[in-house]
């Protein structure tokens, strides 16, 4: 992911209110994964999870397409492509 993309995708994480992140994705259905989201300083910590998750597997880059409010924090959703 490219400075700008992972400085977008941090930023756009870092608007949701607190919650926790998790190092194991939440759920990964081709090509998209997801991720648990808690606080707001760990927005590029899960940028660059989700990065390094299709890096590894699709040889793509990640790119966040969604939040959702799940329990006490939120799901980031970033598709692979």
């Amino acid at each position: 992911m490219t400075p700008f993309k992972l400085a977008a995708a941090a930023a756009a994480l870092a608007l949701l209110p607190a919650a926790c992140s998790s190092s194991d994705p939440t759920a990964a259905t081709e090509p998209t994964v997801s991720f648990q989201y808690s606080a707001l300083d760990e927005a590029e910590d899960v940028a660059e999870q989700a990065e390094d998750y299709c890096d590894d597997r699709y040889d793509t880059d990640a790119y966040l397409i969604d939040t959702d409010q799940n329990g006490n924090g939120y799901e980031a959703t970033f598709a692979c492509r």
